[in-house]
């Protein structure tokens, strides 16, 4: 769900205007993509389909791989966020978005 907000949050800004917010699109928009793919396939029981996949290792790693890539989506995203901004409505999305992906 956060993953979610994120995104839309972003997107719904100017983003294309500053580079910083494609890599925390890539992020948020490609971890929520996996997650419902991840969702879809316990849903459906696939998972007990493919007993050969060590399914505990994927998801472990899975889940590091998006701490680490999260903790620079949120760092790029506050970093990025300018008071100064001289749309008042991007500056709370982007503000909302950062505090999101932490």
């Amino acid at each position: 769900v956060l993953g979610l907000l994120v995104w839309s949050l972003v997107a719904a800004t100017t983003y294309h205007l500053h580079a910083a917010y494609g890599w925390v699109m890539f992020v948020s928009l490609f971890f929520w993509i996996l997650t419902l793919l991840f969702f879809v396939t316990y849903l459906l029981q696939l998972h007990q389909k493919f007993y050969m996949i060590p399914w505990p290792l994927v998801l472990m790693i899975y889940n590091a791989v998006a701490t680490v890539l999260y903790l620079t989506a949120f760092v790029t995203c506050a970093a990025a966020v300018q008071p100064t901004s001289w749309r008042q409505w991007d500056y709370n999305r982007r503000a909302a978005a950062s505090v999101s992906s932490c």
